[in-house]
């Protein structure tokens, strides 16, 4: 059965950092709620903490997703943070990271498997 796809979008650290907990699998069916948890975040961006920990599975959406969340963060000067990238998310980044347009992927991120 599957898990319909939520993001948890709070503030923590006096509301200076958005955590952003995403659960259940990743893929085409979430990119409208990605796409809204991207335009939620507070601007500038700063402190940003994605927990992946109850991701399920990841495809190439959660990688658009991925990519777009560290450009808005670095192009903001912050910092971003991932925690919980299971076995098959992670699969999923290292072989993105094959690619010639990815090879940065989650490089300017601090991750934390």
């Amino acid at each position: 059965m599957r898990i319909p796809f939520t993001v948890t979008h709070t503030r923590s650290d006096r509301g200076r950092a958005d955590v952003l907990s995403p659960a259940g699998e990743i893929d085409h069916e979430a990119r409208p709620a990605l796409e809204r948890t991207l335009d939620a975040l507070s601007r500038p961006v700063g402190q940003v903490h994605l927990d992946m920990a109850r991701v399920t599975f990841m495809d190439s959406a959660g990688l658009h997703f991925l990519a777009r969340l560290e450009l808005l963060v670095d192009l903001d000067g912050g910092r971003l943070r991932v925690t919980g990238l299971g076995a098959q998310p992670s699969r999923v980044v290292d072989l993105a990271r094959t690619l010639p347009s990815l090879p940065d992927l989650l490089v300017s991120a601090e991750c934390v498997r």
